[in-house]
């Protein structure tokens, strides 16, 4: 039971915005599936970064990830696009994820079967 979050970053200000990132650090609660381009998973910080480039004036940068729960519960996920500007407080946005079903465990990864061949003599 994965579930994707939308994230849109966009220009409102008077002059083009540059090195736009937006990042993502998942809670512990969630573990990471996948991400469009160009973002990239760091699994030592459990963060996604996107690198948005340069956004011109009305201009918006979209980016989608996707994750698994991990457990029952409400999950609080906060994704932040920098660099700041005049109007800092408009550059966070957090949400909640109610997650009423138990996780889907993943599937078992098969093992091989090794047998070791005993010589008696």
């Amino acid at each position: 039971m994965s579930f994707t979050y939308s994230i849109e970053a966009s220009n409102t200000g008077a002059i083009a915005a540059d090195d736009v990132t937006i990042t993502d650090q998942l809670p512990p609660s969630l573990a990471f599936v996948s991400a469009t381009e160009p973002c990239a998973f760091d699994t030592g910080t459990a963060t996604v970064t996107c690198d948005a480039g340069t956004l011109d004036v009305d201009d918006r940068a979209t980016v989608e990830i996707t994750v698994t729960p991990l457990e029952i519960g409400t999950v609080t996920n906060t994704a932040v696009v920098t660099p700041d500007d005049q109007t800092p407080d408009d550059n966070r946005s957090t949400v909640n994820t109610d997650i009423a079903a138990a996780p889907v465990a993943p599937e078992p990864v098969p093992q091989p079967v090794v047998v070791t061949p005993v010589f008696t003599g």
